[in-house]
């Protein structure tokens, strides 16, 4: 069971068992008939496609750990911090997107999660968190996130988007 540590205004995820991080591996996905463990799999997957390091590319396909796939993300060469931050929000809602459209339990979960704000309570991350960890109460104040919570918001784009495809 994960940590679903949420009050009416956030819903605070982390961790490889929370079925929104991408480190979670519960359920696999495919994306262009590439069939991926994690969201972490194909976002450094992505990476190394969108700079040309087929082996790198080639390292990260094979299943591992989330860990791994982050490392061997970091080696991606060669490597352009602003043509690489132009591509992670739309490279994001595409693996969101997959997620929620291929696995009924994390879509559930996205839906039930309308009118609160998605936050990855991340200590370690201020890309994709907020930089603060859920026990942190701190966290409950946005003017004290330290992180742009990418993630976060990739999930919220997620979930309106899909609300507009269940319309009739």
């Amino acid at each position: 069971m994960y940590n679903n540590v949420s009050n009416e205004e956030f819903l605070l995820f982390f961790g490889a068992l929370h079925p929104f991080s991408n480190w979670n591996q519960e359920h696999s996905f495919t994306v262009k008939d590439r069939t991926f463990d994690c969201g972490e799999q194909l976002m450094m997957a992505w990476k190394a496609a969108f700079f040309k390091d087929w082996v790198t590319f080639e390292k990260i396909m094979k299943p591992n750990h989330p860990s791994k796939y982050k490392d061997l993300g970091r080696d991606v060469t060669p490597f352009d911090e602003a043509a690489w931050d132009k591509e992670r929000d739309p490279m994001m809602f595409t693996i969101c997107l997959a997620r929620a459209r291929q696995i009924p339990a994390v879509d559930a979960m996205l839906i039930a999660s309308e009118g609160r704000e998605l936050v990855e309570a991340s200590q370690f991350d201020t890309i994709w968190g907020v930089g603060l960890a859920e026990y942190d109460e701190r966290i409950l104040d946005r003017r004290n996130w330290r992180g742009a919570n990418r993630l976060g918001i990739a999930w919220m784009r997620v979930r309106e988007f899909r609300k507009k495809e269940r319309r009739p």
